[in-house]
C-alpha cells in the first residue's frame, strides 16, 4: 500500500512520529511499572502527537494519514503499524525492539495510555482499544525480510576494565535528587554502553520528569535513551543506554569523555522552563585521557558541505522492502541545528523517507535514513534527490538553509566500514 506523501509541517510531523517509534528518542519506565496487561487489553491506537509545542490530535492526524497502532501479544511479540507500513515487534515490561530497524525503544503506561516519547521532547500517546485486535493480514504492508534475531553483535570494548568513575551527584535539593551511581558495560541495555542513576521526587504534588536533552560521547552526539516520569514522594534506580557502536565501528575507541545535559521539568506543565538543567562531564576513563573522535574519511559522497554544517553519505544497505543510506552530519556551529528531509526521490520515484534530527552545537553524529525500495529499479536505487532543510532550533520559523540537494551514492552499496 502507497503511504500518503504528506508535505511541508505534516511531512515533518510524519517524520518525527516514526523515528519516535524507531530510532533515537525513547521513553523510560514509570515509577508505577506498570504493565500493559492481559491479552485481550494490549491492543494500543494513536491518539496524538505533541510535537514543538503543538499537539496533533487523532482527527488531524488522519488528515495528513499519520495513523497506527501497537499491538503487544502473548509471548513477547507483536507488530506495530504507522501510516500503513507494518514492522514486527518484540517487548518485554518496558521496552520495545523493531525488527526491521533493529532499534529499541522504552515505554510506558498509565491505566489505559501508553506513552512512547522523544528524548528532546515531544510525546506520542497510544489508547487502549475495545475494538477487535488486528491480524498481520488485515491492513497494510506485510513484514519484510530482513533478518529478525536481534541488534547485530557490537565491536567490542577494549578499556571496560580500566573505568576509573566512581559516580556523582548531578543536583539534590528539596525538590529533587539525581545521581550517577555508575557506569555498566554489562549489555544489559542491548548496547555496550549504559548509565545507571538515582532519582528522586522530593515534591508533595508535582509529577517530575527527568530526562537527557542530549548525550555526546568524545564530540559525537548519541541517542540519550532516558526519559523518566517520577510521581511525588517517590524515588527509582534507572539504568539507560548510550548506543556508541557506530562511533567504535567507525574506528573510535573506548569513551574518553561524556556530556549529558539533563533537564528535570514539572510534568503538568512540560513547556515551562526545565526546574533544573545542566551539564555534566564525566571521563570514564581520567580527565587525562579525553580525546575528540576523529572522523576518517573513507569511500564516501559529499552531499553538502557550507560552513555551518556537513553532510556525508557513508553506505547504502537494501534489506527486504527498505533502503538505508547511513550518514554522518556535522553541525559546525554554536547552536543547536535541525535537519529534515522533503521532496525525497529515489531513482525518480518519490517516497517518503522519514527523518528528523536534532544536533547538539559543536557535534557530528551517525545517523540514518531509510525508505521503501518499491517500485524503484535497483539500478536507479542510489541516485536521491531532496530538499534538505536545516534550521536554528532558537529561530525554528526562518531556515538556516532549503535547498533541493542530488547525489548518487550508488556505489557506496557494498562500502561498509564495520
Amino acid at each position: 500500500m502507497k503511504r500518503k506523501n504528506a508535505k511541508g509541517p505534516a511531512a515533518i510531523l510524519t517524520a518525527l512520529t516514526l523515528l519516535a517509534l524507531m530510532l533515537a528518542g525513547c521513553g523510560g519506565k514509570g515509577a508505577d511499572g506498570n504493565k500493559p496487561g492481559r491479552a485481550a487489553d494490549r491492543y494500543y491506537t494513536l491518539e496524538s502527537v505533541t510535537e514543538g509545542g503543538m499537539t496533533y490530535d487523532k482527527d488531524a492526524l488522519a488528515e495528513m494519514g499519520a495513523e497506527g497502532f501497537i499491538v503487544l501479544e502473548d509471548g513477547g511479540t507483536g507488530f506495530l503499524s504507522m501510516f500503513s507500513d507494518e514492522s514486527e515487534i518484540t517487548w518485554d515490561d518496558n521496552r520495545i525492539y523493531d525488527k526491521k530497524t533493529g532499534e529499541t525503544v522504552e515505554y510506558t503506561v498509565s491505566g489505559d495510555t501508553l506513552t512512547v516519547l522523544l528524548e528532546r521532547g515531544g510525546s506520542y500517546m497510544f489508547k487502549k482499544s475495545s475494538g477487535p485486535v488486528p491480524k498481520r493480514s488485515e491492513h497494510g504492508d506485510r513484514p519484510d525480510d530482513r533478518p529478525d534475531d536481534g541488534p547485530e553483535e557490537s565491536v567490542k570494548l577494549s578499556r571496560a576494565g580500566e573505568i576509573t568513575y566512581a559516580g556523582e551527584t548531578v543536583v539534590d535539593n528539596g525538590q529533587f535528587m539525581l545521581r550517577i551511581d555508575r557506569i555498566d558495560t554489562s549489555g544489559k541495555n542491548y548496547y555496550l554502553y549504559g548509565i545507571d542513576v538515582t532519582l528522586e521526587n522530593r515534591t508533595a504534588d508535582t509529577t517530575l520528569i527527568f530526562n537527557a536533552e542530549h548525550a555526546i560521547v568524545d564530540g559525537v552526539e548519541v541517542p540519550a535513551m532516558f526519559y523518566v516520569e517520577l510521581e511525588p514522594g517517590k524515588s527509582t534506580a534507572h539504568s539507560f543506554a548510550l548506543p556508541i557502536d557506530p562511533i567504535l565501528k567507525a574506528g573510535g575507541g573506548d569513551p574518553t569523555k561524556l556530556e549529558l545535559y539533563f533537564h528535570i521539568s514539572d510534568g503538568g506543565n512540560i513547556w515551562a522552563d526545565p526546574l533544573y538543567s545542566g551539564v555534566t562531564t564525566i571521563y570514564p576513563l581520567g580527565a587525562g585521557e579525553a580525546r575528540d573522535f576523529v572522523y576518517t574519511p573513507g569511500i564516501e559522497v559529499v552531499i553538502k558541505d557550507t560552513d555551518d554544517f556537513r553532510l556525508v553519505a557513508r553506505t547504502l544497505k537494501t534489506s527486504g522492502k527498505w533502503a538505508d543510506a547511513e550518514v554522518y552530519f556535522v553541525n559546525k556551529t554554536d547552536r543547536e541545528l535541525s535537519f529534515s528531509v522533503d521532496d525525497f526521490s529515489s531513482g525518480g520515484v518519490e517516497v517518503d523517507p522519514y527523518y528528523y534530527l536534532n544536533l547538539a552545537p559543536r557535534a557530528s553524529t551517525f545517523s540514518e535514513i531509510s525508505w521503501s525500495t518499491e517500485g524503484i529499479q535497483p539500478s536507479g536505487l542510489g541516485r536521491l534527490e531532496f530538499k534538505l532543510i536545516v534550521r536554528d532550533r532558537a529561530d525554528y520559523s526562518n531556515p538556516i538553509f532549503e535547498e533541493k540537494v542530488s547525489c548518487d551514492i550508488g556505489g557506496l552499496e557494498l562500502n561498509d566500514p564495520a
